[in-house]
C-alpha cells in the first residue's frame, strides 16, 4: 500500500503543472468562461505529453469529454493491480484517498478542482499498463466539492484564489 500512496502523490505533483494561470489571467472579467479555461489548460498540458511522472508512470494525455477531465496515465502492472485491488475493496475510500493525496500537490491543484466544480466537470484517472491491464478512478464534481468543503473554509479557498491570481499578474 505504501507504493500505491506514493504513486498517488506522484500524480498529485504532476497535477501542479497541469493548470497554468495564463489562460485565466488573460480572460476579460466580463468574458469569464470556466469551461474554456479548462479546455485551454488541457491543451497546454497535452503539448507536454508524454510526461514522466516518476514511479515508472507517464502522463500520456489529458482530455475533456462530456463534462469529464480524463487523465491517461501509463503505469507499471503492479501499480495498476494495486489500484484495482484498493478500488475493489473500497471504491469510495480509494477515490477519497486519491483526491486527498492530490490536494497535497499545492494551491494550483485546489484551484483546478474549484474550476472543475464550477464547470460541473468530473475527473477520471485511467491507469493502464503495457500488458493491457487498466483501472479507472473516478472523482465526481460532487465528490470534489465535498472534499474541498471538508478540508477548506470558504475564506481559505478565497485566499488561495486571490494568492494565485496575484502571483500570476
Amino acid at each position: 500500500m505504501k507504493s500505491i500512496f506514493r504513486s498517488m502523490c506522484v500524480v498529485a505533483l504532476a497535477l501542479t503543472t497541469v493548470f497554468t494561470m495564463s489562460s485565466f489571467t488573460s480572460q476579460d472579467e466580463d468574458d469569464f468562461d470556466v469551461k474554456q479555461i479548462l479546455k485551454e489548460a488541457v491543451e497546454e498540458q497535452n503539448a507536454e505529453c508524454p510526461q514522466e511522472l516518476g514511479e515508472g508512470m507517464t502522463l500520456d494525455g489529458v482530455y475533456l469529454k462530456n463534462s469529464m477531465m480524463i487523465y491517461q496515465i501509463g503505469a507499471p502492472t503492479e501499480i495498476v493491480e494495486g489500484f484495482a485491488l484498493m478500488k475493489s475493496m473500497d471504491e469510495a475510500g480509494t477515490t477519497k484517498m486519491m483526491l486527498e493525496a492530490m490536494l497535497s500537490g499545492g494551491d494550483e491543484v485546489v484551484f483546478l478542482f474549484l474550476m472543475c466544480v464550477e464547470a460541473d466537470c468530473s475527473i477520471e484517472f485511467v491507469f493502464a499498463s503495457k500488458d493491457g491491464q487498466k483501472v479507472n478512478l473516478y472523482l465526481s464534481d460532487d465528490a470534489l466539492e465535498g472534499i474541498l468543503a471538508e478540508k477548506y473554509t470558504e475564506e481559505e479557498l478565497e485566499t488561495i484564489i486571490i494568492n494565485l491570481l496575484t502571483s500570476y499578474m
